[in-house]
Protein backbone atom coordinates (compact mmCIF):
# COMPACT_ATOMS: atom_id res chain seq x y z
CA UNK A 1 0.00 0.00 0.00
CA UNK A 2 1.19 3.50 -0.65
CA UNK A 3 2.12 6.26 1.75
CA UNK A 4 -0.99 8.07 0.48
CA UNK A 5 -3.18 5.18 1.64
CA UNK A 6 -1.68 5.42 5.12
CA UNK A 7 -2.43 9.15 5.14
CA UNK A 8 -6.00 8.37 4.05
CA UNK A 9 -6.41 5.88 6.93
CA UNK A 10 -5.02 8.38 9.43
CA UNK A 11 -7.45 11.05 8.24
CA UNK A 12 -10.32 8.58 8.41
CA UNK A 13 -9.30 7.76 12.01
CA UNK A 14 -9.09 11.45 12.92
CA UNK A 15 -12.57 12.05 11.47
CA UNK A 16 -13.93 9.10 13.44
CA UNK A 17 -12.41 10.37 16.69
CA UNK A 18 -13.65 13.93 16.18
CA UNK A 19 -17.16 13.15 15.03
CA UNK A 20 -18.04 9.82 16.68
CA UNK A 21 -15.62 9.58 19.60
CA UNK A 22 -12.54 7.64 20.61
CA UNK A 23 -14.40 4.46 21.63
CA UNK A 24 -16.09 4.05 18.25
CA UNK A 25 -12.86 4.90 16.41
CA UNK A 26 -11.00 2.15 18.29
CA UNK A 27 -13.71 -0.44 17.58
CA UNK A 28 -13.97 0.47 13.91
CA UNK A 29 -10.24 0.56 13.21
CA UNK A 30 -9.18 -2.41 15.32
CA UNK A 31 -6.25 -4.07 13.58
CA UNK A 32 -5.31 -1.10 11.41
CA UNK A 33 -2.57 0.01 13.79
CA UNK A 34 -0.42 -2.81 12.38
CA UNK A 35 -0.71 -1.52 8.81
CA UNK A 36 2.46 -0.26 7.12
CA UNK A 37 3.45 0.64 3.58
CA UNK A 38 4.09 -3.08 2.97
CA UNK A 39 0.53 -4.10 3.92
CA UNK A 40 -1.40 -5.46 0.95
CA UNK A 41 -4.06 -3.08 -0.27
CA UNK A 42 -6.64 -5.89 -0.21
CA UNK A 43 -6.36 -5.95 3.60
CA UNK A 44 -7.08 -2.23 3.74
CA UNK A 45 -10.12 -2.62 1.47
CA UNK A 46 -11.47 -5.44 3.66
CA UNK A 47 -10.94 -3.35 6.81
CA UNK A 48 -12.63 -0.27 5.31
CA UNK A 49 -15.62 -2.23 4.06
CA UNK A 50 -16.01 -3.92 7.47
CA UNK A 51 -15.59 -0.57 9.23
CA UNK A 52 -18.28 1.09 7.16
CA UNK A 53 -20.64 -1.88 7.56
CA UNK A 54 -20.13 -1.75 11.36
CA UNK A 55 -20.82 1.98 11.40
CA UNK A 56 -23.96 1.49 9.33
CA UNK A 57 -25.24 -1.11 11.82
CA UNK A 58 -24.17 0.56 15.07
CA UNK A 59 -24.33 4.33 14.57
CA UNK A 60 -27.41 6.53 14.40
CA UNK A 61 -28.29 7.38 10.76
CA UNK A 62 -27.98 11.12 11.33
CA UNK A 63 -24.55 10.73 12.97
CA UNK A 64 -23.41 8.43 10.16
CA UNK A 65 -24.66 10.87 7.55
CA UNK A 66 -22.79 13.75 9.22
CA UNK A 67 -19.63 11.65 9.45
CA UNK A 68 -19.80 10.57 5.80
CA UNK A 69 -20.43 14.17 4.76
CA UNK A 70 -17.23 15.25 6.51
CA UNK A 71 -15.34 12.39 4.85
CA UNK A 72 -16.72 13.42 1.47
CA UNK A 73 -15.75 17.06 1.91
CA UNK A 74 -12.22 16.12 2.98
CA UNK A 75 -11.94 13.64 0.09
CA UNK A 76 -12.97 16.34 -2.39
CA UNK A 77 -10.49 18.81 -0.90
CA UNK A 78 -7.63 16.34 -1.04
CA UNK A 79 -8.41 15.36 -4.64
CA UNK A 80 -8.60 18.88 -6.06
CA UNK A 81 -5.31 18.50 -7.96
CA UNK A 82 -6.61 15.33 -9.59
CA UNK A 83 -9.83 17.06 -10.64
CA UNK A 84 -7.90 19.98 -12.12
CA UNK A 85 -5.62 17.56 -13.99
CA UNK A 86 -8.68 15.76 -15.36
CA UNK A 87 -10.14 19.06 -16.55
CA UNK A 88 -6.86 19.77 -18.37
CA UNK A 89 -7.04 16.33 -20.02
CA UNK A 90 -10.62 17.06 -21.08
CA UNK A 91 -9.60 20.36 -22.66
CA UNK A 92 -6.82 18.58 -24.58
CA UNK A 93 -9.05 15.70 -25.76
CA UNK A 94 -10.42 15.81 -29.32
CA UNK A 95 -13.95 15.11 -28.05
CA UNK A 96 -15.87 14.37 -24.87
CA UNK A 97 -16.24 10.74 -25.99
CA UNK A 98 -12.48 10.39 -26.51
CA UNK A 99 -11.90 11.90 -23.06
CA UNK A 100 -14.37 9.52 -21.39
CA UNK A 101 -12.94 6.48 -23.20
CA UNK A 102 -9.40 7.42 -22.12
CA UNK A 103 -10.51 8.03 -18.51
CA UNK A 104 -12.29 4.67 -18.37
CA UNK A 105 -9.26 2.88 -19.81
CA UNK A 106 -6.96 4.42 -17.19
CA UNK A 107 -9.34 4.51 -14.22
CA UNK A 108 -8.67 1.37 -12.19
CA UNK A 109 -6.66 2.45 -9.18
CA UNK A 110 -6.47 1.54 -5.54
CA UNK A 111 -9.25 3.95 -4.76
CA UNK A 112 -11.66 4.26 -7.66
CA UNK A 113 -12.68 3.39 -11.16
CA UNK A 114 -14.76 5.14 -13.79
CA UNK A 115 -17.53 3.19 -15.47
CA UNK A 116 -20.04 3.84 -18.22
CA UNK A 117 -23.60 2.89 -17.26
CA UNK A 118 -25.70 3.58 -20.32
CA UNK A 119 -25.30 7.30 -20.93
CA UNK A 120 -24.19 8.01 -17.34
CA UNK A 121 -20.53 8.00 -16.38
CA UNK A 122 -19.82 7.43 -12.70
CA UNK A 123 -16.76 7.30 -10.52
CA UNK A 124 -17.05 4.58 -7.90
CA UNK A 125 -15.05 4.44 -4.71
CA UNK A 126 -13.58 0.98 -4.21
CA UNK A 127 -12.42 1.60 -0.65
CA UNK A 128 -15.25 3.85 0.40
CA UNK A 129 -18.90 3.67 1.23
CA UNK A 130 -20.97 1.46 -1.08
CA UNK A 131 -23.20 4.37 -2.11
CA UNK A 132 -20.26 6.68 -2.89
CA UNK A 133 -20.79 7.49 -6.56
CA UNK A 134 -20.25 10.86 -8.14
CA UNK A 135 -21.24 12.02 -11.61
CA UNK A 136 -18.41 13.63 -13.52
CA UNK A 137 -19.24 17.28 -14.16
CA UNK A 138 -16.10 18.59 -15.82
CA UNK A 139 -16.82 21.19 -18.46
CA UNK A 140 -14.64 22.61 -21.19
CA UNK A 141 -15.01 26.10 -19.71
Amino acid sequence: MSKGTLIYLNRFAENLQRKLGEDIAQKVLEGSEAFTETTKLAKVVVLMNAALAWLEDQVDKEQLSDFLHICGVRCAESNLKGALAARARLRAAPSIEAFIDAEIADSVSAFSRIEREGVEVTQSALMGYKECKFLIHWSKT
